[in-house]
């Protein structure tokens, strides 16, 4: 090694050992260096085992001293996003790796947003910087760093709540309500508020306003769903009135409430109460109190009539107060009517009993005001008053006190009149004494407010005055024979009156003192002769009378000539007269010794001396005793019974004392009695008189002289006991009366109780009947009369009457006695007339005897408590309705089935059997008919209803049974009819529907039967004919038959076969029709013709071979005999494939062979399958089955006529018709179509598996398989798109069990790949419960779903566009249904009948909505009506009885017909319906509302109308009577005729600015209305536009002016109507709903 090389080494490491120390160095201090300006010059961000070896020079090979540069610096991240207080370390990566130096120098261009420390970045404030990577050699790379600020932690709401939950307001109040957000910290506090009700109550920010009554719930609800609620109860404040808008104001029309005391409002809804409307507050007699504000400017004509309580009521300055407004206030005591008063009605105060005080400060009154008010007392008259109509006061009988303003010599009242005691009395400015009627009478008159007037008002002429004067508080008043002014009460305390008097004649004077005057005392001096007490008897003051005069002379006034008990002192006075020809009575008691008034005790003349003041009389009278004139003592007999009689005195005073002799006898026998009377008032006197004593009992004898009467008097009577004779009774006779003998002469009527001896009465009595040539016709008068019912209850017909035979019940001749509940008819009688009983609703069983051979029409008719009747064995005929209407007739009673046989019945219900369930034939009821050898026929009608009947055996000998024989007899099952039968009328076993069994004995007579139509035959119903007790079902026909009749095995369908013989030649009408089981049939060729509807109806006849001797086949001979595929034609008819001609024989034929030896199409297999091959169609068919399996899995394949093996099959047209004994079928995959009925009537199968190509099932494939209950299927796909002919093809009509694959479909997805779902697909599948369409259907079929009545849930997905007619039909438990977007049209009764549908929304896409598509959804509760909707079918939501809201937003409806009924009976449930038209709308369609029964209007309670409405359309809402309000808004122009017709609860309308035309009868009988406002913009009312209209009192015209009429409603002009009369409100509305109702009215 050479020296240089070994220091070069030795150099090396040294260099090596310090870098390394330094590294050491500073990797130790590296943390807490910080490089200025954000530079780093420290080799970072890399893996520290990144770089060379141990041992080397970083990126130089130790083998070679080359460095090697840095190409390239990138970053793990180009851009960075952080938080501030975050930090992430960036990756450097340095190229070459080998790089010599891979140092990188770090900066960020704003470290205040983020600094960078060895690749660390630390985000420190909001904002972006970038952060650089420098290598030594200047190669960079960047980051650019996004700093946000940390977002805040997000703290959820986890409750809400608010300070109420339910809270009850006022109209127009409001409160605030505070929300509480838990926690308290929440991040998202924010609050929205909503109302379920704005019509009820709005919120804003948590404040509510009260809107309209009912009830809303406020809900306030958090930004994350959370939600606190506050039930809002809006009470209207005047709920209990009710207010109609008049320009600017409110009119108070009404009110309902109950409250004594009452204050109306001043104001509503923000706008002033400006008047009482006419009658608003008539007839309520409960309130007592009225307090009226300020606001008001009128009171209407009656407004208070008959408040007949009211006592108070407080009336504002009103400008008018119009007629009768407080009519019959009878309790109104006292009335002010302030100044402003400007008009004052007529008889405003009429009849008010009560009223005393009334004050009238202005305006003028007018005749009648106060009439009537008989206890008025005080008028008090202001100064603004300007006139008194006369007749206003008009008999005020009462009135005391008149207050006048300032009424002097200088005041003129022209018009002011006073009416008093029916004298009118007019002010006329010269005083208040014209007051004042010239008798006398008191009045006191405050005039001017202070001064008062009373009077001294006399009677009579030629007064004379010397002296008149009154002296009060030192003033004197002069009498001048006018009433003297008092100037002031204040300072009188004591009054002195001297008056001197003089006259001619008698005479009275009089002083009358106010009561409210101060006066304390008064002194009356000088010569006032007399002073009567009343005159001072409300003054209350000291009355001191100064003087009187001596006594000139005494006398005693009174009777002089009395009886002693009648005399009394008090009535005597002493009459005293003084000097100065004064008179007073004294007492003359006072003035009498008490031994002068012992003395006056005793009878006899009396004289006696009285003085007084110094003079003295005699009095002298005569005191007489009475006599005892009125006692009476009277003979009296009395019956022994033992013990004392006595007789006694009568007409004696009390306190007479009775002295006897010999009274109270006992024994039997004659007593004279005395009795001696004694009063000390009274003269004695004695009486006498005489007893007898008989004794008790006597026999009576009474002769009645007829048979049959019952008498019910007793046999005996007792002496002292009167005995009134009752009337004995006869069904037949009238009584006249009983007679005292046989002559008739002496009648009497009762034994008195004094008779005695034993007595016989004899009875007269005359016949009850009318009667002629041995025919009852009648009644006499006593009997009855035929209108009032009659008078007897029970009668007995006599056979004879007066010797003449009673025969005959004539014709009526019971007509109508409706009390009669019994007749007993006598032997006599050989017939009953027509009506002969017509109308006896009280009889209640009857017997018929047998001589009567006839029975009348209507002889018994509505007899209706009729239960029994016994038919005699002679009748022969009962005419017609002989029966009819005995509606309560249980049982008929007959002794000989064969008389009965042989009657002849004019009609049905001439027989009783009609009604009557049971038939006796002696006693025993018949049930099983054997008719008796010798009857060769039966009746018409002879047991025509009779439904107890069981069975009939028809004996040999008889040969015909009667029309309608056996009509209608329910209960009949077999009947028996052997050989010698050979016709049988019409109808004779009609409607025997239990009938199952006809039995027989010889088919060749059968045969003959003469059968007059189908109903004549049994086999119609009982379809089975036994020959010999066996049942027929091959038929042989017997060579001795030569024709087979009409209908002779008519509807046998137990027939398999007929086989008839050469002997036969023709076939008659109907002789095999509707032998639905007949499958072959043999026609000899010797049988020439087929009759009309011979073989019509045999179902199961397939092949049939005509003979050449046929030449005519009758009408439909082969009609319905649908399965008859092969006809081999051997005749020389023409025999068309598809032909109606030759009977149809051709018709449903697929062959005609017209070769004898053809062959046959038709293949029978081994297992019971009879198929047909289509030789010319190449179709196969399952025609039938004629096995007896009862579970079927049908064949895959079949062999045809030619060996070809068929695997596609269609199952024919009733091939499988009434199989009854098939349980349960399998239809394989190879089975295309199932034909009609093909399975109908197989009411024993159970179940059915439908294979998957089945494409069409045909109509009523499964009708009446009533059994069924399972269907299995294994593709839904192709069950959808099956073709159902109808409701009845589908076997879900009623399987309860729909099988997919084996599972049991409940819940059911339409697949995917099913564009439509077929009619009838679903319907009546009751398992269903919840139904998805999905996406890919376009079309729901008709009736898809009907009836499913489990289904509960349907979505119906966006791709659906159409809704078929009664797709979901009465699926009674839908309860949710959401239909797609997409869909257009909802057919006819699409959802009709789901009650229990509560919500539906209907999408925008729809356009048309079928007839009746909600019909009967009861619990739909509210409907939207979208703006798509064009077209709305009749009744779509009729019968919606829980409708309470509908929003009708369609912008234009086609107009309806009036027998729409869209909304019949909606909303019938107590709480109406509410329909807002949204601002969409253009148009209300005509008749929208409008139904064709009045009764069953939909319940409408409110209308709000959108901005937008144009026009409302006729009949809109005509009988919508719940309606109480409307607004018609600005936007309308036009009001259709009748639009608002019937609305009888509308009380108020309001009728926007923009109405120019009104229509026709639109407000047509609003009986509730009683005003209305016109507007100015109405230029056109229509003819009876408020006809009937009855309430409406007030209209309201804005521009009253220009307005004309005429009887053309094209007229251009007509009679003008006055402004005036129109500015008038009363007038306007008598033009309006009367004078000129019936008239067009324009304006201009």
């Amino acid at each position: 090694m050479s020296k240089r090389k070994f220091w070069s080494i030795v150099l090396l490491a040294f260099v090596t050992t310090l870098m390394l120390a330094c590294a050491v160095f500073f990797t130790a201090c590296g943390n807490n260096q910080t490089p200025d300006a954000g530079q780093n010059t420290e080799q970072g961000g890399g893996n520290p085992d990144d770089g060379d070896e141990p041992g080397t020079n970083p990126g130089t090979d130790p083998n070679d001293d080359k460095d090697i540069a840095v190409t390239a610096v990138s970053l793990d991240k180009t851009s960075l996003t952080l938080e501030v207080g975050e930090s992430y370390t960036l990756v450097v990566t340095v190229s070459p790796s080998n790089a010599t130096d891979k140092s990188i120098t770090w900066s960020s261009t704003n470290s205040s947003i983020a600094s960078v420390s060895g690749g660390k970045v630390t985000a420190k404030s909001d904002g972006t910087t970038t952060i650089t990577a420098e290598a030594h050699n200047g190669k960079t790379a960047t980051c650019t760093v996004t700093v946000n600020e940390p977002a805040p932690e997000i703290i959820e709401v986890t409750s809400v709540s608010l300070n109420r939950t339910s809270l009850t307001l006022e109209i127009g109040e409001s409160e605030t309500l505070t929300v509480t957000v838990l926690p308290s910290n929440a991040t998202d506090k924010t609050i929205s508020w909503t109302s379920s009700a704005q019509s009820v109550a709005t919120v804003a920010d948590g404040n509510i306003t009260a809107i309209g009554s009912g009830t809303a719930t406020i809900t306030a609800t958090t930004s994350n769903g959370k939600t606190a609620t506050c039930t809002v109860t809006v009470n209207d404040p005047y709920a209990d009135f009710s207010f109609n808008l008049s320009g600017n104001g409110y009119i108070l029309a009404g009110y309902s409430g109950t409250d004594t005391e009452v204050t109306v409002p001043a104001e509503y809804k923000g706008k002033a109460v400006t008047a009482i409307g006419s009658r608003a507050f008539y007839d309520c007699s409960f309130i007592t109190k009225i307090i009226l504000p300020d606001s008001l400017k009128e009171i209407g004509d009656v407004a208070f009539g008959y408040c007949t309580s009211l006592q108070t009521v407080e009336i504002p300055a009103c400008t008018r107060i119009l007629n009768s407004v407080f009519l019959g206030c009878t309790s109104l005591r006292e009335v002010t009517l302030p100044d402003g008063v400007v008009t004052i009605g007529s008889n405003l105060f009429t009849n008010c009993n009560s009223l005393q005080k009334v004050t009238i400060l202005s305006g003028s009154v007018l005749r009648n005001t106060f009439a009537d008010c008989a206890n008025l007392k005080e008028i008090v008259i202001g100064e603004n008053v300007t006139s008194v109509a006369q007749g206003a006061f008009e008999d005020c009988t009462s009135l005391q006190y008149l207050t006048l303003p300032r009424v002097d010599e200088n005041t003129s009242f022209n018009e002011y009149y006073f009416d008093l005691e029916s004298q009118t009395y007019k002010l006329d400015g010269t005083g208040a004494e014209n007051l004042y009627p010239a008798e006398t009478r008191s009045y006191t008159v405050n005039v001017g407010g202070v001064n008062r007037v009373f009077a001294l008002p006399v009677t009579g002429t030629d007064w004379y005055y010397s002296k008149s004067s009154m002296t009060v508080g030192g003033v004197t008043y002069q009498y001048s024979g006018k009433p003297i002014t008092v100037t002031s009460w204040e300072s009188m305390y004591e009054a002195t009156v001297s008056v001197s008097w003089r006259r001619p004649e008698t005479w009275t004077a009089e002083f009358y003192i106010p009561q409210d005057s101060s006066l304390t005392k008064l002194t009356v001096t000088d010569q006032l002769i007399s002073i009567y007490d009343e005159v001072f008897d409300s003054c209350g003051c000291e009355i001191d009378i100064v003087q009187k005069f001596p006594v000139e002379s005494v006398s005693v006034i009174g009777e002089t000539e009395l009886y002693l008990d009648e005399f009394s002192l008090d009535d005597y006075n002493l009459r005293v007269k003084h000097t100065d020809g004064w008179t007073e009575d004294l007492p003359l008691a006072e003035h009498l010794t008490e031994a002068d008034k012992q003395e006056l005790q005793q009878s006899g003349a009396h004289s006696l001396t009285v003085s007084y003041g110094g003079q003295s009389c005699e009095f002298k009278v005569n005191l007489n005793l009475r006599t005892f004139d009125d006692a009476v003592l009277e003979d009296k007999s009395f019956g022994y019974d033992g013990k004392p009689k006595y007789l006694q005195v009568i007409g004696i005073p009390e306190d007479t004392e009775i002295l006897w002799d010999n009274n109270g006898q006992t024994e039997i026998g004659e007593y004279t009695v005395t009795a001696t009377l004694k009063n000390p008032y009274y003269e004695d006197k004695t009486l006498t008189a005489h007893l007898y004593i008989r004794q008790a009992q006597y026999n009576i004898t009474y002769v009645l002289g007829i048979e049959g009467a019952e008498n019910a008097n007793p046999a005996s009577y007792t002496f002292g006991e009167e005995l009134t004779l009752s009337s004995p009774t006869s069904d037949a006779w009238e009584f006249l009366g009983w007679y005292t003998d046989a002559d008739f002469t002496e009648k009497v009527t009762a034994i008195s109780a004094d008779e005695y001896g034993d007595k016989t009465f004899y009875a007269k009595w005359r016949s009850i009947f009318e009667y002629a040539n041995g025919e009852i016709t009648g009644f006499t008068e006593y009997g009855w009369s035929q209108y009032d019912g009659g008078k007897l209850t029970s009668i007995s017909i006599p056979s004879e009457i007066s010797g003449q035979k009673i025969i005959s019940v004539g014709d009526s001749a019971f007509y109508n006695c409706s009390r009669l509940t019994n007749v007993i008819i006598p032997d006599s009688v050989t017939s009953i007339g027509d009506s002969a009983f017509y109308y006896c609703r009280g009889l209640t069983n009857i017997k018929i005897p047998d001589n009567v051979s006839n029975i009348g029409s209507h002889a018994f008719y509505e007899c209706d408590r009729l239960i029994s009747i016994t038919i005699g064995n002679g009748v022969e005929s009962i005419g017609d309705n002989a029966f009819s209407r005995c509606n309560s007739l249980t049982s008929v009673h007959i002794v000989d089935l064969s008389a009965w046989c042989k009657i002849s019945f004019g009609n049905a219900t001439a027989n009783p059997l009609y009604l009557a369930n049971n038939l006796y034939l002696n006693g025993e009821l018949v049930k099983d008919l054997v008719v008796s050898n010798g009857v060769d026929s039966i009746g018409d009608y002879a047991f025509y209803s009779y439904d107890a009947l069981t069975s009939i055996t028809i004996p040999n000998g008889m040969t015909s049974i009667g029309e309608d024989a056996f009509y209608s007899c329910g209960g009949l099952t077999s009947v028996t009819i052997l050989d010698s039968v050979t016709s049988i009328a019409s109808g004779a076993f009609n409607y025997c529907n239990e009938l199952t069994s006809v039995y027989i004995t010889d088919l060749s007579a059968w045969c003959k039967i003469s059968f007059v139509s189908n109903d004549a035959n049994p086999l119609c119903y009982a379809h089975n004919l036994y020959l010999n007790g066996v049942l027929v079902t091959d038929l042989v026909i017997p060579d001795s038959v030569t024709s087979i009749g009409e209908y002779a095995f008519y509807y046998c369908s137990g027939l398999t076969s007929v086989t008839i013989p050469d002997s036969v030649t023709s076939i008659g009408d109907y002789a095999f029709s509707g032998c639905s089981s007949l499958t072959s049939v043999t026609i000899p060729d010797s049988v020439t013709s087929i009759g009309d509807y011979a073989f019509s109806g045999c179902r199961g006849l397939t092949s049939v071979t005509i003979p050449n001797s046929v030449t005519s086949i009758g009408a439909s001979a082969f009609y319905n005999c649908y399965k008859l595929v092969e006809v081999y034609n051997q005749s020389a008819l023409s025999l068309i494939i598809g032909s109606t001609g030759n009977g149809y024989v051709a018709y449903y034929a697929k062959n005609v062979y017209t070769q004898v030896d053809g062959e046959s199409w038709i293949t029978d297999t081994e297992d019971g399958y009879r198929f047909f091959y289509d030789g010319n169609e190449k179709v196969g068919y399952l025609i039938g089955y004629y096995g007896t399996d009862m579970t079927l899995i049908l064949p895959v394949s079949f062999t045809a006529y030619d060996g070809m093996e068929v695997k596609e099959y269609e199952i024919y047209q009733y091939a499988f018709y009434r199989n009854k004994h098939l349980t349960s079928v399998t239809i394989p995959d190879s089975v295309m179509t199932i034909g009609n009925h093909a399975f109908s009537g197989c009411s024993g199968l159970t179940s059915v598996t439908i294979g998957n190509n089945v494409t069409d099932i045909g109509e009523r494939a499964f009708d009446e398989c009533i059994g069924l209950t399972s269907v299995y299927i294994s593709d839904l796909l192709s069950w959808c798109k099956i073709t159902f002919g109808d409701f009845y093809a589908n076997p879900l009509r009623f399987a309860q069990n729909f099988y997919l694959d084996g599972e049991l479909v409940t819940d059911l997805v339409i697949p995917i790949g099913v564009t439509s779902i077929g009619d009838y697909a679903f319907s009546s599948y009751d398992g269903l419960i919840s139904v998805t369409i999905s996406n890919g259907v376009t079309n729901i079929g008709e009736q898809a779903f009907r009836e499913c009545n489990s289904l509960t849930n349907v979505t119906i997905s966006d791709s659906v566009m159409s809704i078929g007619s009664s797709a979901f039909y009465y699926c009674k438990s839908l309860m949710n249904v959401k239909i797609g977007n997409s869909v257009e049209s909802i057919g006819d009764s699409a959802f009709n009948g789901c009650n229990e549908l509560t919500k539906v929304t209907i999408p925008d896409s729809v356009t048309s909505i079928g007839g009746s598509a909600f019909d009967g959804c009861s619990g739909l509760t509210s409907v939207i009506i979208p703006d798509s909707v064009t077209s709305i079918g009749g009744r779509a939501f009729s019968y919606c009885s829980g409708l309470r809201q509908i929003h009708f937003n369609a912008v234009s409806v086609e107009d309806l017909s009036s027998d729409s009924n869209v909304f019949f009976n909606a909303g019938s449930n107590d709480n109406g319906i509410a329909v807002v038209f949204g601002d969409s709308v253009q148009s209300i369609p005509v008749n929208l509302f409008n139904v064709s029964n009045s009764s069953y209007c939909p319940n409408i309670t409110s209308i709000t109308i959108g901005s937008n409405v144009k026009n409302i359309g006729e009949r809109a809402f005509m009988y919508c009577s719940g309606l109480t309000s409307i607004i018609i808004p600005d936007s309308v122009t036009s009001i259709g005729s009748s639009a608002f017709f019937g609305c009888s609860g509308l009380t108020s309308v309001t009728i926007g600015n923009g109405v120019t035309s009104i229509g026709n009868r639109a407000f047509y009988e609003c009986s509730g209305l009683t005003s209305v406002t016109i507007p100015d913009s109405v230029t056109s009312i229509g003819w009876a536009t408020f006809g009937d209209c009855n309430s409406l009192t007030s209209v309201i015209f804005e521009n009253p002016n220009g307005w004309w009429y005429s009887s053309s409603s094209t007229a251009t002009s007509g009679t003008s109507i006055a402004s005036d009369y129109l500015a008038d409100l009363s007038t306007a509305a008598t033009y309006l709903t009367s004078t000129y109702y019936n008239y067009y009215w324009k304006r201009g």
